[in-house]
């Protein structure tokens, strides 16, 4: 407080034994104890990324006026995403930062790290791509690895690139090109062999799946209000 008045407009409660409910708080701090545990796990391993927008959002990133542009592709790639939880899809997303420094292609996959993916994914809305993210795109389609993009950059480093254009007209048989997230997509480009889903009615399902050491946990939550 000041003497001015309050400065913070949330009040979260504090946790300790001044609490009328600290004697069961045991219950459901066990109970997330045991779910942290399983869902640390073992290893999430998935066969999808999706490049992040980030270098095409900070093309209209402005401390001087504020483009609209900035907060449409943030909302478009949060849809984006959002509809393929909901519709059980397993992906990773991909930083063009982490790319430059540990992206590589390795047995027609598309590796960042200790990560392997056989299909690649360009949200809507990216028009911008690192030059090390469009060299290892190249190299991933000429070596067998699919491409799907949801849009078409056409800038490299902030730059318009003639190779990236006639890149995409070279692969034009190899890359998918669709500029809507339908459920039919989903089905088509978005499966896994491992683990499908059917028979959903109702509520809102999220689900993680780990392989472990000695089997495979997966976990389902239907997170409907």
């Amino acid at each position: 407080f000041t003497l001015a008045g309050a400065r913070k407009y949330d009040y979260p409660p504090s946790f300790d034994y001044h609490e009328p409910w600290w004697n069961d708080y045991k219950y459901i701090n066990d109970h997330y104890a045991r779910l942290s545990l399983a869902l640390s796990s073992g290893r999430q391993i998935n066969d999808i990324l999706i490049i992040e927008p980030t270098t095409s959002a900070w093309l209209y990133d402005s401390y001087v006026k504020r483009n609209p542009r900035l907060s449409e592709i943030g909302q478009s790639f949060q849809t984006f995403v959002t509809t393929l939880e909901k519709s059980q899809v397993e992906y990773d997303l991909g930083s063009e930062n982490m790319i430059k420094d540990l992206g590589k292609v390795s047995n027609g996959k598309f590796v960042i790290g200790q990560a392997a993916y056989s299909r690649v994914v360009i949200p809507p809305m990216i028009e911008n791509l690192d030059l090390a993210t469009y060299k290892l795109l190249e190299k991933f389609v000429k070596n067998g690895g699919r491409l799907i993009a949801f849009s078409v950059p056409s800038l490299v480093d902030g730059a318009t690139s003639e190779g990236l254009k006639e890149f995409f007209l070279k692969y034009s048989d190899k890359i998918v090109i669709t500029d809507k997230l339908t459920p039919g997509a989903i089905s088509e480009y978005f499966t896994n062999q491992d683990l499908s889903f059917e028979g959903i009615n109702g509520g809102t399902l999220y689900h993680q799946s780990r392989k472990l050491a000695d089997g495979h946990l997966l976990f389902l939550i239907n997170s409907s209000l």
